[in-house]
């Protein structure tokens, strides 16, 4: 099995019940699979096991936007692409999550209760631990003194409200390609 692309890993699936991944992956991603504690009467069997890539790479994404439907939407579509998703639906608690689990890539509404997102960037950008987050403002504000404000407050990209899923998904796979600023 000596293999360029072999890589080690351990990784818990869940089939009809939990099964762990205790092997070897190959390019062909065949493996192993070694029962959990609750069905140890069962021996070690080959199952091709049909991973994706990007699921041990899994990029976050942090949905910042206090409209579920919008932050519903935005989630669902990230997640069919393979990302992972958090949400929050203020710009405190999205501070703290990108505290807690540093993010790849922020969308951000503008207009959220309690700090807005400006004021939320400023917070972000100003923080050591964070401020190369890649910011997104996703927001209905389109006017073109909007879109300026927004510009120079630091923003990373903009997308307006309503999406446009083409343009959204490529300006998110572009910016979620480059590497998190200083």
């Amino acid at each position: 099995m000596a293999d360029a692309n072999v890589q080690r890993f351990a990784r818990c699936i869940f089939l009809n019940f939990a099964w762990c991944v205790d092997s070897t992956v190959v390019s062909d991603y065949a493996a192993l699979i070694r029962p959990t504690v609750a069905t140890r009467l069962l021996h070690r069997l080959p199952v091709k096991v049909a991973l994706n890539k990007k699921m041990m790479e899994q990029k976050l994404i942090l949905i910042v936007e206090d409209d579920e439907k919008s932050r519903r939407l935005l989630a669902d579509v990230l997640s069919h692409q393979g990302y992972d998703v958090a949400e929050t639906d203020n710009a405190e608690d999205g501070l703290e999550v990108m505290r807690n689990r540093h993010p790849d890539l922020v969308l951000m509404d503008i207009h959220l209760p309690g700090m807005s997102g400006l004021d939320a960037l400023r917070v972000l950008r100003a923080e050591e631990g964070i401020k190369g987050t890649k910011i997104v403002a996703v927001t209905a504000s389109v006017m073109g003194n909007d879109r300026d404000k927004i510009k120079a407050a630091g923003f990373d990209g903009f997308e307006p409200k309503p999406i446009n899923l083409k343009a959204f998904l490529a300006t998110v796979k572009t910016l979620i390609a480059l590497p998190a600023a200083g």
